[in-house]
């Protein structure tokens, strides 16, 4: 949808501000840029930021009555003025017209692109012609405003107040380093789902604000019952680098607050803290699951993914879907233990469409409701924790009729198995003349790898099939010897 929103910026003045959020997240890198001002000045941003400046980044255009509002109201003036070159000199204050259609005329209030003269009374540099460095920054509405620490690192400050701007540009985790030893706990990077009695993956991104290099640290994670983990870190970090460090596993057993705290030797401790909250699941499914999507008019915006306790996806939606079109699949996730089903949107606007996900049991009985989306409200990205309590094989083929009747009996050997012939043995076989079967082979998300017919007459008794596994990835599969209303399910690891 971003390229319809661009193209409807110029359509209302009012249209240029909206509630969504810039697309380049807090804390990303600062996309460098060197440009020249309408005055003929050169200004180069990594050179503000090397020596020692914060900068305040206004990407408006002349059109945008928003913009024009909040310029009129001079807080930026205000800023430059009592912290730029005539004040404490710690700040640079940039307005670049990120709409490369208008004119210097424009700026100037002439003509009907213009909201008025930007030019008379702006003290701070003013730069046209600036859509490439609005688009490197990820723009999508104005006005966007930037500030841009000597570390480097972006936040969106916003049209907001002097006193708010200000307790951004002073706060110590903005200004050039100036102490041997400054970690930044900048923020907690690990898992924030957990479930009763798993480990936990703990994890927080850190900045070297000081002067030297960073070589060591020791981080504490507790909460209100006591310590929960100590992690020596050591490395190597220069001047203003980041690092995500894995602190190792917690276990939880409630929902609550716990906290991270640098322990060892620090020059600054008020950025050796932080709050998170660990939510801890309560909501019990088996390994079996069906998930339903309608897609709306942007499908490649959206999509769904299962995760494990550390994060990382099991199982996801194919990409290529089609808009305004209902899916549905069947996910048999790997194993029993703490998992997370998310609805994301790239877009961040949400979906307009629906998605609702339930667990099952064999057979494809409803064992609970997970998730469900309606296709109201923005969003960038919609969560659910769960704990899969009970391993579930019995993934539906729609050949089955409802009144199919799951039967034991199935052995599979080698299984292990490394490479060659799978062997199934029947051991209970029952008579089936006249009835079509099939063999299927299907991984740990319920997607089929293999199918064999079977002969419409089955005798009693025991009967043996092979299925070949060299093709098939290291992981664990589901068999289902299906024959009539009678379904036989057994599980193998493929080494």
């Amino acid at each position: 949808m971003k390229n319809l929103l661009r193209a409807a910026l110029g359509l209302l003045a009012l249209g240029c501000a909206s509630s969504l959020t810039a697309q380049l997240p807090d804390y990303s890198p600062a996309p460098d840029w060197t440009a020249v001002d309408i005055n003929g000045q050169s200004h180069h941003l990594q050179a503000y930021l090397d020596s020692g400046y914060t900068v305040i980044i206004d990407f408006s255009a002349t059109w945008c009555g928003p913009c024009w509002n909040y310029h009129q109201l001079g807080i930026l003036e205000q800023l430059y003025e009592a912290h730029g070159p005539d004040g404490t000199n710690t700040l640079r204050v940039f307005f670049i017209e990120g709409d490369d259609n208008t004119t210097l005329d424009n700026l100037h209030g002439i003509g009907p692109g213009t909201a008025g003269n930007w030019v008379e009374g702006t003290p701070y540099p003013i730069i046209d012609n600036g859509g490439a460095i609005f688009d490197a920054y990820e723009g999508n509405y104005f006005p966007t405003i930037y500030t841009v620490c000597p570390h480097g690192l972006t936040r969106e400050s916003g049209q907001t107040s002097f006193a708010s701007h200000e307790a951004i540009i002073q706060n110590p985790n903005c200004a050039p380093a100036s102490q041997p030893t400054d970690v930044w706990l900048m923020s907690y990077a690990g898992s924030t789902l957990s479930c009763p009695g798993e480990a936990t993956p703990m994890a927080v991104q850190i900045m070297n604000l000081g002067t030297d290099p960073l070589t060591a640290c020791t981080i504490e994670v507790s909460n209100l019952s006591g310590t929960l983990l100590t992690h020596d870190w050591t490395g190597s970090l220069d001047t203003y680098e980041t690092a995500t460090i894995d602190l190792g596993t917690a276990t939880f057993n409630s929902t609550g607050f716990f906290f991270v705290e640098l322990t060892s030797p620090d020059g600054n401790p008020a950025n050796n803290s932080l709050t998170a909250t660990m939510n801890v699941n309560a909501l019990a499914a088996t390994t079996l699951f069906q998930v339903s999507l309608l897609t709306d008019a942007f499908p490649g915006e959206t999509r769904w993914a299962f995760r494990d306790a550390a994060g990382n996806e099991v199982a996801a939606s194919p990409t290529g879907l089609a808009a305004n079109t209902s899916y549905t699949w069947w996910v048999n996730l790997p194993s029993t233990g703490c998992y997370s089903f998310h609805l994301l949107d790239s877009y961040g606007d949400g979906m307009t469409g629906s998605c609702s996900v339930t667990s099952h049991l064999d057979g494809g009985w409803v064992f609970a409701d997970i998730f469900q989306h309606n296709g109201s409200g923005a969003f960038a990205e919609k969560s659910k924790g769960l704990h899969v309590e009970s391993l579930v094989v019995g993934v539906p083929d729609a050949r089955e009729p409802t009144s199919a009747v799951a039967h034991g009996g199935l052995n599979l050997f080698p299984n292990p198995v490394t490479d060659g012939l799978l062997v199934l043995q029947l051991l209970d076989g029952e008579a089936a003349a006249g009835e079509a079967g099939w063999v299927q082979v299907l991984d740990a998300r319920g997607v089929l790898c293999y199918e064999q017919g079977l002969a419409t007459a089955v005798s009693g008794g025991t009967q043996t099939w092979s299925v070949p596994t060299t093709a098939l990835p290291s992981g664990r599969y589901v068999v289902r010897v299906a024959h009539g209303n009678r379904v036989r399910v057994a599980t193998f690891l493929k080494s």
